[in-house]
């Protein structure tokens, strides 16, 4: 075999497991046993968003996913990825009553983001940027997260 395949080999098995570790370390591969949908249709979505993941019960750093693509509806907050990503990160419908917003401790206005607890028992922590939320309550139409999860502030 050339060394150039052997390497072109060698790096698309090293993307594989980059993709899975970190599909694991954001806490993605539990909630996909939970919340994974085969439909991924929500009414508004925006897309090449960053979702910072954390374990809440993990004092190690975040995992930060992006191009993320977020979507809502009246059934819940869609996350789901582009190809070719989809395929360690299948594509999730979290319903309203299973995510918990958690008013953000001291943040200067240039670093806030909306701190959402995902599952019940919690699986993982999802930070958003505000403009994000901003954007999906304005294409549809009505405060969805603040109606569905309370004052976001």
């Amino acid at each position: 075999m050339s060394s150039f395949i052997q390497t072109f080999l060698m790096g698309i098995a090293g993307l594989i497991f980059l993709s899975w570790l970190f599909s694991r370390s954001s806490g993605w591969d539990e909630l996909s046993q939970k919340y994974k949908t085969e439909q991924c249709s929500p009414i508004v979505f925006i897309d090449n968003q960053q979702g910072i993941f954390k374990n809440p019960d993990d004092n190690r750093g975040s995992t930060v996913i992006r191009p993320l693509n977020i979507g809502v509806s009246e059934e819940g907050m869609y996350l789901f990825l582009p190809f070719p990503y989809d395929v360690f990160y299948p594509s999730l419908l979290i319903p309203w009553d299973e995510i918990e917003y958690k008013t953000p401790h001291m943040q200067d206005d240039e670093n806030k983001r909306h701190t959402f607890y995902i599952g019940n028992p919690v699986i993982t922590r999802l930070r958003l940027y505000p403009k994000a939320i901003e954007k999906l309550e304005e294409d549809y139409g009505e405060p969805i997260f603040s109606n569905k999860l309370g004052e976001l502030s």
